[in-house]
């Protein structure tokens, strides 16, 4: 949806990404959707 360089200068918190439009309007729809599981993928830190 975005470029990285639009991320790390535009919206590099939650709140400029929520305030976007796009991002807000995928937000609404997601909030809409019934019975689909979405699960997060965190990263391994190797130390």
């Amino acid at each position: 949806m975005f470029s990285v360089a639009t991320l790390a200068a535009d919206l590099y918190s939650v709140e400029l990404l929520r305030a976007n439009p796009r991002v807000a309007a995928f937000l609404r729809w997601m909030r809409k959707q019934r019975g689909a599981a979405f699960r997060v993928r965190r990263a391994r830190v190797v130390l």
